[in-house]
């Protein structure tokens, strides 16, 4: 990558991750968050995209690791959209929801008693709003979609977002050989 070291602290730690990645590849699992990680933060979060250099680095990482897990604050399936990849696991809307590699989506059973409840207070307001309860839950979610947040103007190339993160990825891949 241009530029020269982009990782300017916790080096040390950095390469003793690295050397025990390096030494048994297969019990590895990195944790990787996807908004504002691997993907920029955008003004509008649908926008938001997981970049081809990232893509391709995470892809040979999920073929040589025992796990990569990619986080979310976004749904499940959502992230799944964002960055697709076979042998991955994905962890959604905080925590809520898991699913390892080749498994169904599993929601957190402590949630699951909420669920009820939400759907009535989206058929409360889809009365109040005279829409669909589908499109009121919507309208919540877009206002909150629509808060402002910082640009990156050139997304196109999300190395230059986060290029620390893009460097320990890559550096990552060439210790347990790719």
């Amino acid at each position: 990558m241009p530029g020269g070291q982009l990782i300017t602290k916790g080096e040390t730690e950095l390469d003793a991750c690295l050397a025990v990645f390096a030494a048994a590849p297969r019990a590895g699992a990195p944790l990787c968050d996807i908004d504002g990680t691997i993907s920029p933060i955008v003004a509008h979060p649908g926008e938001a995209a997981v970049s081809q250099p990232f893509r391709e680095v995470l892809a040979a990482l999920t073929e040589r690791l025992g796990l990569v897990v990619f986080a979310t604050g976004r749904s499940l399936e959502a992230g799944r959209r964002m960055i697709p990849l076979d042998g991955a696991a994905y962890v959604g809307t905080h925590g809520l929801e898991l699913m390892t590699p080749g498994g169904q989506p599993l929601t957190e059973p402590q949630a699951e008693r909420y669920v009820a409840e939400i759907e009535k207070a989206a058929e409360a307001a889809a009365r109040d709003l005279d829409c669909d309860a589908r499109r009121a839950a919507c309208a919540l979610a877009a206002v909150t979609a629509e808060t402002p947040r910082p640009v990156i103007e050139d997304a196109d190339v999300l190395v230059r977002a986060t290029p620390g993160v893009y460097e320990a990825l890559t550096r990552l891949l060439a210790a347990v050989g790719g």
